[in-house]
């Protein structure tokens, strides 16, 4: 309680530079770390980490919007859609990589595979401070 926490990427941060990607790991880590306590197993101390609520894929969305900027204490100015603050924005297309689309999905549906199954091949554009610096037109 008490420390705000983003979710983030750069190019050495891992195998990805994806956020997508940086998300579903985080989820999946989260999972890793939750069947080592029910497994008894502890930190090099012993010590157990207190848990909340598992991470899932909206928790994850979270971390890489609002959450990250609130970490950088720019929650003003980013972290969402709203007048009076910066578009930085990334387009998401369900269609634009290897997920399986169904007439019957919702946009919740849509949001959640994009969250858990999207990769790069899903970003159809990217807008940085009002400005699109990335379209795949």
């Amino acid at each position: 309680s008490g420390v705000n926490t983003g979710l983030g990427s750069d190019v050495a941060g891992g195998c990805s530079a994806c956020l997508l990607d940086a998300q579903r790991y985080a989820v999946v880590a989260d999972k890793v770390v939750a069947q080592q306590e029910r497994a008894g197993v502890h930190g090099e101390r012993g010590e157990r980490a207190p848990r909340g609520q598992g991470l899932d894929w909206k928790h994850a969305l979270h971390l890489a919007t609002m959450g990250g900027a609130t970490a950088l204490g720019l929650q003003h100015r980013i972290g969402t859609i709203e007048s009076g603050k910066a578009f930085d924005a990334v387009v998401l297309d369900a269609g634009g990589g290897s997920i399986d689309l169904f007439r019957s999905d919702t946009t919740r549906s849509l949001l959640e595979k994009l969250c858990n199954l999207g990769t790069e091949h899903n970003v159809a554009a990217v807008w940085v401070q009002g400005r699109r610096v990335h379209s795949k037109d």
